[in-house]
């Protein structure tokens, strides 16, 4: 049984995790359009839709391939043990999207820098909403 000064830093854990979650969940789509004019990347280009949309909907597909795997982990090593470790991984790589741009001075490979990093944003924030749920049942 946890204690009540347990239960209550976790809370406060997942609070605050959560709400930097679903900050960097959304704040792609909000500043895309400052980011590709402050980037000057041609909106008429050909591949510009298919970048913007590409971008937007790769975080989608690591969100759904983990679903199951997040449950997985959560009933083999422990909610308390994984959310730490995923909660790490995403916002170190949120932190990652202010050095993209100066990566390369190439834009097709800060293109794909950009999907890449934005897909495995999307597989360590798929399971925190999974083991979010099993903080419930923690004893």
């Amino acid at each position: 049984m946890w204690s009540t000064e347990e239960r209550h830093g976790w809370m406060f854990f997942l609070l605050f995790g959560g709400m930097g979650l679903y900050a960097s969940r959304t704040i792609l789509p909000i500043s895309l359009i400052s980011l590709t004019s402050e980037m000057k990347w041609n909106r008429k280009e050909a591949l510009f839709p298919i970048f913007q949309g590409l971008v937007l909907g790769v975080f989608f597909w690591g969100y759904a391939l983990t679903q199951f795997l997040a449950g997985y982990l959560s009933d083999r090593l422990g909610g308390e043990r994984v959310i730490p470790c995923t909660s790490f991984l995403w916002s170190t790589l949120t932190l990652s999207f202010i050095y993209l741009p100066i990566a390369s001075p190439r834009p097709d490979v800060v293109y794909g820098l950009f999907v890449c990093t934005r897909f495995f944003l999307g597989v360590f924030q798929g399971e925190a909403t999974i083991l979010q749920s099993t903080a419930v049942h923690w004893q």
